[in-house]
């Protein structure tokens, strides 16, 4: 495994664990795991699929640069097309959208971590 693939590996552990937190959090806050727990999971593997859609477009530039901007705009627009969707359904089921952001929230808050974890390595 590259250096590379173990910082995506620790980022999505750490959103795993921040996920698990938030769900926890908004259990005891708010006492409802159907709407709250729920939107937090289904925020938290939205934001995942988003990280690794991230990932997939960058590795697939392969250092063709003739295009990037197309290609940028394309990722770019599946990505939030999928977002919107995902999150769109699960409002319409019902599902809480605090809890949905809190989830997405999720993998931000890993890359955060990670990068305030390791700041001195990269100097």
């Amino acid at each position: 495994m590259s250096d590379e693939q173990k910082v995506y590996m620790e980022i999505r552990k750490l959103t795993c664990i921040l996920m698990v937190i938030a769900t926890i959090l908004m259990q005891v806050l708010k006492g409802q795991f159907s709407v709250y727990g729920v939107g937090v999971l289904i925020g938290a593997f939205t934001g995942l699929m988003g990280f690794q859609m991230i990932i997939r477009y960058v590795h697939s530039l392969n250092n063709d640069t003739s295009r990037v901007k197309l290609y940028s705009y394309r990722s770019y627009i599946r990505r939030y097309v999928l977002y919107f969707i995902i999150l769109g359904i699960s409002v319409w089921k019902g599902v809480n959208i605090f809890a949905l952001l809190v989830g997405m929230l999720c993998s931000k808050g890993a890359v955060l971590w990670y990068t305030y974890r390791h700041r001195k390595e990269a100097v």
